[in-house]
């Protein structure tokens, strides 16, 4: 299938799979709150979006902080995780004792899928501002949107980096070059025909970062969540397909695409990084029914808390755990048996361990000793990137 082709399979399940897509863009916001009956062509309603309207307004800010001194030695005591929690941005020390919130946001936005820049001066997040009655041809056409938006780590000043295209546009999930000069992301946006939803735009944009706004450029066309490796060479990322999701990498253009992870190996794959050596991928897809090869065991928790919130985040959506490929589509494995709610992970500088982020806590993994330990039983959304 060509990149402008779509059957009337794909076509149906692009707009019943709308919801995901744009609970990306408004996060749904952070904690699996929906946006309303999902927009199916001739269904959309007033009520069903002022439903989710109040759905979306319905998240509360969590405490304010400013931002700290930032470490970035070796020590498990400095917070060089970074994630998106209640809506903020949050620090985090890989032995889960410095936790603090770095970039608070009004009530009803939402700030995510925070990555370091190459030199730790930045940090380039989604922010998805408030819904406003203002905004838009109508109240029945307000959705939410999402930017890209630089943080200046010495300062905590911001500014807008890229800005969504149209009502209901996103771009978020993004990810430096290693020279610092790009960033890849996600841009998803839907094509209406007045209330209906017709279609949604799923690409790879990359942006060169200079002082004023970014233009984007197209590098995957039907394609999503991207990651670069760590010499910039190649890029993988998540396509929808008939059969479901597949992982793809090729260049850092787009182009030479091959797939690694098939939908039949892996059930909504998503959140693909590559190792520090650039020789594998981890991945979150949905928990098996059929056993695959297990390297980590059970997590053993250390307070009732992180019990509940895994609990809760599990509600949230399909069970969901992280697995290991290599580039080359072999050695295909199950890194946890967790039934989490959207996670993702980050490897950390020296390509030993995995910080995940998921609805139901933060959890450090150490593949080659099996050890999976919960840091932070509150949990976050997005993306988890480790400094």
């Amino acid at each position: 299938m060509g990149p402008d082709a779509t059957s009337d399979g794909l076509r149906h399940q692009r707009v019943i799979d709308y919801r995901s897509l744009m609970g990306r863009a408004s996060s749904a916001l952070a904690s699996g709150l929906g946006v309303g009956r999902v927009p199916t062509a001739g269904t959309w309603s007033r009520g069903g979006l002022l439903a989710g309207v109040a759905s979306l307004l319905a998240l509360a800010s969590c405490e304010f902080g400013g931002i700290g001194s930032l470490g970035f030695g070796g020590s498990d005591g400095e917070p060089r995780l970074i994630f998106g929690s209640e809506g903020n941005l949050v620090q985090l020390s890989a032995d889960g004792r410095s936790r603090k919130v770095i970039l608070a946001v009004p009530s009803g936005a939402v700030a995510r899928d925070p990555a370091w820049s190459p030199d730790g001066k930045q940090v380039v997040y989604a922010y998805t501002p408030p819904l406003t009655v203002s905004r838009g041809a109508s109240p029945a056409l307000m959705l939410p949107v999402t930017d890209l938006n630089l943080l200046d780590v010495a300062t905590g000043s911001t500014r807008q980096l890229l800005v969504h295209d149209r009502e209901g546009g996103a771009y978020d999930r993004p990810t430096w070059s290693p020279d610092g000069r790009t960033i890849y992301a996600n841009h998803v946006a839907p094509i209406l025909d007045g209330s209906v939803v017709l279609d949604t735009i799923e690409e790879v944009v990359r942006i060169a970062v200079g002082s004023g706004l970014a233009t984007p450029e197209v590098v995957v066309r039907e394609g999503f969540d991207a990651a670069l490796s760590p010499d910039g060479r190649y890029l993988a990322w998540v396509r929808r397909t008939i059969d479901g999701r597949a992982i793809e990498v090729g260049k850092n253009d787009g182009l030479g695409a091959r797939t690694v992870v098939s939908p039949t190996l892996a059930d909504n794959a998503s959140w693909p990084r590559f190792s520090r050596d650039g020789s594998k991928l981890v991945f979150s897809a949905a928990s098996p029914f059929t056993p695959v090869p297990t390297v980590t065991p059970l997590p053993r928790r250390a307070w009732l808390g992180a019990r509940v919130a895994s609990a809760r985040g599990r509600a949230h959506g399909v069970p969901m755990d992280l697995f290991a490929v290599g580039v080359d589509g072999t050695g295909f494995s199950r890194l946890t048996t967790l039934g989490e709610d959207s996670p993702s992970a980050s490897w950390s500088p020296d390509g030993t361990r995995l910080a995940l982020v998921s609805g139901g806590g933060i959890y450090v993994l150490t593949p080659s000793s099996n050890d999976l330990r919960v840091v932070d039983a509150a949990g976050g959304h997005g993306a988890i990137d480790w400094r």
